[in-house]
């Protein structure tokens, strides 16, 4: 008996550790992600090409459309679904008001990591209900756990970052327990409510739809026929009406880079093998209690753990499929992570020994969380800061029009005279590829002398984008970049 008392006391205090451990990574990233020098404010990227994402939304702030022909200058994209753009844009132009426009960053990162408080809250509600009859310490634990799956090593800087993601990811989750908490006493309600929750994860980015399918698999093994058909006709026939209502430039915008990127099954093992050491203990969990419950039948299963289990295999074949595109990461991956969560701790509480479940994984999720905290992990932006701030420092007083190969200083409130050369990321293949620009893209800018100033890599000071620089000469360097100024104004 004293025994286990000391185990449960240890459990608490490594939860109590743990947690502290967690909110102060998370703290730390946030405030390095919303806190920049003011030599180059808001312009250290938390996550790659972030800066597309704060033009778009700069743009849905100022009234003006998110979507646009990226054949035209400034040549800049937007490949997100619409409410991403609208929402943050929305509350952007509300802070904004009050606010210097360099604050943008620090609005749209703070909103996403309100999406990601929310979505801790939520599964923390849903852990602790699971495991409140089974003492405080357990319960604890289960809560820790929960937060990791928003706040530890997966999610990362993501929870901090201008991207649809954590919100979508939030969606998901509440259409889920929405639909466990209505799904026996009040099924229609429950239909109704998560499929409006997965409309919105969707109407993030499309990519989160992995949520739907597992609940209508779930549905199809109960045989709720009626539930599955309302269910399927409310989501699609939403999907189908925002893309007839938002018009071509909408649909071509949300439909290019998927059809067209390019796959990579390299990017697809790197991907999945950075999720899973970043999930471990989940993972370990989710074996635990599988070998524990093995001899379980398929029905005696709590129903979020059936639900949960039976949309794994969905969710990953979903990620596995996309997260091989060029420019892919182990976000792909927050939904099955999410799945996982659930799944094990709706197992544990099953379980009759649930602390030893448990405890493994607190461990093993401390000693990730000790890792970074001891410099294993990026925290900070440190480095960022200080390379940019070296390169505005030239750029600053550039005279303009201007353009800068580090996309992060051409944001329109660093160049108040020039348009926004926020290129999309995928602009460099598309023109080895042949596509046609207007005005022959940045190259045929350049060689018209249209820029009265460059930024570019010291690699790139003899020509850039398929053409000679000879109408620019080099002024001064930093951080590995060259200034370079016009010889002369450019003809009529």
């Amino acid at each position: 008996m004293q025994f286990t008392r000391l185990v449960y006391r240890g459990l608490v205090v490594l939860t109590i550790i743990g947690s502290v451990a967690l909110w102060g990574i998370c703290l730390q990233r946030t405030y390095h992600a919303v806190t920049a020098p003011q030599s180059a404010p808001g312009v250290a990227v938390t996550t790659g090409c972030e800066e597309e994402s704060l033009y778009a939304i700069w743009r849905v702030a100022h009234g003006q459309p998110a979507y646009r022909d990226t054949a035209v200058p400034p040549y800049a994209s937007a490949y997100f679904n619409w409410l991403f753009y609208s929402t943050y844009g929305r509350v952007a132009a509300v802070m904004l008001n009050e606010h210097d426009q360099a604050q943008l960053p620090v609005i749209s990162r703070c909103w996403t990591f309100i999406g990601a408080l929310a979505g801790t809250i939520m599964l923390s509600c849903f852990a602790w209900q699971q495991f409140q009859r089974r003492g405080k310490a357990c319960a604890f634990a289960a809560v820790f756990i929960a937060c990791f799956c928003f706040l530890g090593p997966l999610p990362g800087w993501w929870i901090c970052t201008t991207r649809p993601d954590i919100w979508a990811l939030t969606f998901e989750l509440l259409g889920l327990l929405l639909f466990l908490h209505f799904q026996r006493q009040q099924p229609w309600q429950a239909v109704f409510l998560a499929a409006l929750c997965f409309y919105a994860a969707w109407a993030m980015k499309p990519n989160f739809i992995q949520a739907i399918c597992g609940t209508t698999l779930f549905l199809l093994t109960q045989r709720r026929w009626r539930h599955v058909l309302t269910l399927i006709t409310l989501t699609c026939g939403a999907y189908i009406i925002t893309l007839v209502t938002l018009g071509a430039t909408y649909q071509k915008a949300l439909l290019e880079t998927a059809t067209s990127n390019q796959f990579l099954f390299g990017i697809v093992q790197d991907n999945t093998t950075s999720a899973a050491l970043r999930i471990l203990p989940i993972l370990v969990l989710c074996a635990l209690c599988l070998f524990h419950l093995r001899h379980q039948r398929w029905r005696d299963l709590p129903d979020a753990a059936r639900l949960a289990l039976g949309s794994l295999p969905v969710a990953i074949t979903i990620t596995l499929l996309t997260c091989g595109k060029v420019g892919a990461s182990n976000n792909y991956y927050f939904t099955t992570s999410l799945l996982l969560t659930i799944a094990g701790l709706s197992l544990a509480a099953h379980s009759a020994r649930t602390a030893y479940f448990l405890t493994p994984s607190l461990i093993i999720a401390i000693s990730l969380l000790f890792a970074v905290l001891g410099g294993k992990g990026q925290t900070n932006l440190r480095g960022q800061n200080e390379i940019l701030a070296a390169r505005w420092q030239l750029w600053q007083n550039a005279p303009e029009p201007r353009f800068s190969h580090d996309l992060r200083l051409n944001l329109p409130w660093l160049n108040p005279h020039t348009p926004p050369f926020v290129l999309a990321f995928n602009y460099p293949e598309d023109r080895k590829h042949g596509r046609h620009f207007f005005e022959d893209g940045i190259g045929g800018l350049i060689s018209r002398g249209y820029f009265a100033a460059l930024l570019l890599p010291e690699a790139a000071v003899s020509e850039y984008d398929g053409v000679a620089l000879s109408g620019y000469h080099p002024k001064s360097a930093a951080a590995g970049y060259v200034l370079l100024i016009r010889n002369s104004e450019p003809p009529n």
